[in-house]
C-alpha cells in the first residue's frame, strides 16, 4: 500500500510541475524577447526580431571573448570555488561559506 501512495504522490507532483512549467515557459520566452530587444535594438518590446534586420558589427563578436577572459582571470587568481566543475562541490563550497 505504501508503494501505491508514493507512486500517486509522485504522479500528482509531476502533473503539477508540468502544468506550472506550461504556464511559465511562455513567460520566459517573452522575457528573452524583452531582454534581447532592450539590449540589442534599444526598444521596449517582447516581440522577436530576426537578427538579419540589424548589422551588429565586429564588436558584438568580441563580447563572449571578453567574458571568457574575465572568467579565466577569476578562475586563475580568484576563489577556489570558481575552479570547481561539479555542482555538488560548488554547493558544498557555498554551504561551508567559502
Amino acid at each position: 500500500m505504501i508503494k501505491h501512495r508514493a507512486i500517486v504522490f509522485t504522479s500528482v507532483l509531476a502533473i503539477g510541475l508540468g502544468v506550472i512549467g506550461g504556464f511559465v515557459a511562455p513567460l520566459l520566452m517573452k522575457l528573452i524577447g524583452f531582454i534581447t530587444n532592450l539590449s540589442f535594438y534599444g526598444r521596449i518590446s517582447s516581440d522577436f526580431r530576426a537578427p538579419a534586420e540589424k548589422q551588429f558589427g565586429v564588436c558584438l563578436s568580441r563580447i563572449p571573448a571578453i567574458g571568457g577572459i574575465i572568467v579565466g582571470i577569476m578562475a586563475r587568481w580568484g576563489s577556489k570555488a570558481i575552479r570547481v566543475h561539479v555542482i555538488r562541490e560548488a554547493m558544498e563550497q557555498v554551504l561551508q561559506g567559502n
